[in-house]
Formats: C-alpha cells, sequence, structure tokens
C-alpha cells in the first residue's frame, strides 16, 4: 500500500538533542499528545554528547533513544536517526520545539500528492518573554521560507521527507554544523523529481534565544552557513554569489561598524545599566548584535572555506 492509498501512513518523528534538558519535558510531552494513531508513529531521539541530563529526561518516557557519539553535529544525528527509523515518512523537529496537536497530522495528508518530497511548517514563537526572544519573533529569524535568494527550503525545527528522499539524493550533510538542513531541501530539488510544499497548519512553537550570547552565537551559525551554501551552490547561473563575496562581506562590516561607533553614545549606558542588574531598553544593542553575529559568522566563513582553502564538499553519512 502506498502512502497516497493509506490515511495514516507509519510515521517517524526524529529529534536530535544537544543539552536540551530546559526544554525537553515540554518537547516531549507535546510529542506523545499528537492527534495521530498511536500505533502509527514513533518517536526517535538521537542524543549528540549531551552534558546536562538529558539523556536521564528521556528516558522518563516512552521514546525511542539512539546516541550519535562520533560526529558532533544535530545533522548526524538526524542521520542516526533516518538509519534507525520505520516510517515511510520522516519528520523533523527540534528539542527546543513544542509541536501542535495536528502537527503530524497536517504534514501527512500532503504527503498523499506523490510529487511531494518535501513539506515545510509553520513556526511560530514559544511564548517570547525575554527583550531578545521579542525581537526574533518580531523580526522573524526562525522560520521556514518559501522563496529565497536561491530555492526553496524547509528548516529542520519543523520538516518532513519521505524516506526514498535520503535513499535518492542522500543524507544531511555532516561536515558543517549549520545549514544542511536548506542544502538538503535544495539537493532534493536538484537531484530528484520531488517538489517541495509548504503548509501554515503545520504548526510548532519555537522556543527562542533568550539572551545576547546565545543569539550573536545563532547569528553567526547563520553567517557561516551563507559562507558554505554559496561556495556549495555559487556556481548555479541564478545564485547571487556575489551578495557573498569577499569584497562584499568585508564592506558590510566596515559600515556595521561605522554605524557601532555611531551609536555607541547610546548603547554604552545600556551596557552599564545591565551590568549592574537593571533591565534597560535594549534594543539597539539587539539589533548591532544581530547584524554584527551574522558578519562575523561570514567572516569565519571566508577564514576557514576560503583563505585556508578547506573546500565544502557533499559529506553525508
Amino acid at each position: 500500500m502506498t502512502i497516497a492509498d493509506n490515511l495514516h501512513p507509519f510515521v517517524s518523528v526524529i529529534v536530535p538533542v544537544y543539552n536540551g534538558s530546559k526544554t525537553l519535558n515540554l518537547c516531549l510531552q507535546a510529542l506523545l499528545e499528537l492527534d495521530y494513531p498511536k500505533n502509527r508513529y514513533e518517536i526517535i531521539i538521537v542524543d549528540n554528547n549531551s552534558k546536562d541530563d538529558s539523556v536521564e529526561i528521556i528516558k522518563r518516557y516512552p521514546v525511542s533513544l539512539y546516541h550519535e557519539t562520533k560526529i558532533q553535529t544535530s545533522y548526524a544525528a538526524r542521520n542516526k536517526g533516518i538509519r534507525e527509523s520505520r516510517g515511510d515518512i520522516i519528520c523533523f523537529t527540534d528539542s527546543d520545539c513544542i509541536v501542535d496537536k495536528q502537527w503530524l497530522k497536517e504534514l501527512v495528508n500532503i504527503f498523499h500528492d506523490p510529487k511531494i518530497g518535501c513539506i515545510g511548517g509553520l513556526i511560530l514563537s514559544y511564548e517570547p518573554v525575554t527583550q531578545v526572544e521579542k525581537y526574533i519573533d518580531k523580526n522573524m529569524l526562525v522560520t521556514h521560507s518559501k522563496k529565497t535568494h536561491f530555492m526553496a527550503f524547509a528548516a529542520t525545527a519543523n520538516a518532513a521527507y519521505r524516506k526514498s528522499v535520503f535513499e535518492k539524493a542522500g543524507m544531511f550533510n555532516v561536515k558543517y554544523i549549520t545549514g544542511s538542513d536548506m542544502e538538503m531541501s535544495w539537493r532534493m530539488q536538484l537531484k530528484t523529481d520531488y517538489e517541495m510544499a509548504f503548509t501554515d497548519k503545520a504548526i510548532i512553537y519555537h522556543k527562542h534565544r533568550s539572551n545576547l550570547k546565545q543569539f550573536f552565537l545563532q547569528r553567526r551559525r547563520n553567517g557561516l552557513a551563507s559562507v558554505i551554501l554559496c561556495d556549495l551552490y555559487g556556481s548555479f547561473p541564478n545564485y547571487p554569489k556575489e551578495r557573498y563575496s569577499n569584497g562584499f562581506i568585508k564592506k558590510r562590516l566596515i559600515d556595521e561598524t561605522k554605524s557601532l561607533i555611531d551609536n555607541l553614545p547610546k548603547i554604552l549606558p545600556t551596557l552599564s545599566a545591565k551590568i549592574k542588574g537593571e533591565e534597560p531598553e535594549l534594543s539597539l544593542l539587539i539589533f548591532h548584535t544581530d547584524r554584527l553575529g551574522f558578519i562575523f559568522g561570514q567572516l569565519e566563513g571566508i577564514l576557514k572555506h576560503r583563505v585556508l582553502r578547506m573546500n565544502p564538499s557533499i559529506k553525508t553519512q
């Protein structure tokens, strides 16, 4: 029986975990309460060398626990989950995400179209509290995208694939710690006849980075991914590689540095108040953290993959 003929095909839900103890209970409880026949889906949790009590938390729930210990990246953990999975449909979310009760059902419905190989769902904010969380929410910095500068993609916080996609196009690229969800979506579209689809009915709620340090590191990874993906796909005629050239990135850094210097008279009192334990208005500081984090990630990409000639490749596990 094909997926198109089966109202409730068997689904594997895969969640990679690294130090996810703060949100794991919410994540796992929501997955167990999905409005989908309990005997028609499995929950696979892959721990990626957590240092906190994530594993102890996972063991309290009726889920399958596996470990990816050799390669430290969420994409290697996802590949481990794929290899252990039994479903014809593979759904992905993260340990800092809380799925809507109808999430699985809405994703599966679209797979009744045999042309669809990957689906991206809607990513909303989970109760933003801090100023950083509210900034991310307002600027929609964590979402799927039907259109990008190159091709559509599905972020693995809320994505579903036919298992046959991985058989035809290969697994997630494990060489990098960032950007491989976008790269996987692109590779599927380029190497198979499958198409992308998107639905705003399949909802997950993402717990955003809550402070400036976490946000800076996240944006640095985003910037690094932009350089990696350009080096992988920049040869395609419709790829805007000039936006990721060394010269363009350096100009952005100079412009952003000038802007930061101009705003220092406003930012320094904010930093002083923050150090004193007060709660000042952080919008300007968050804005520059956003911009500089992304640019620093791009500079890291230039250094690692261009200056030091660590050439990108499609390495799958």
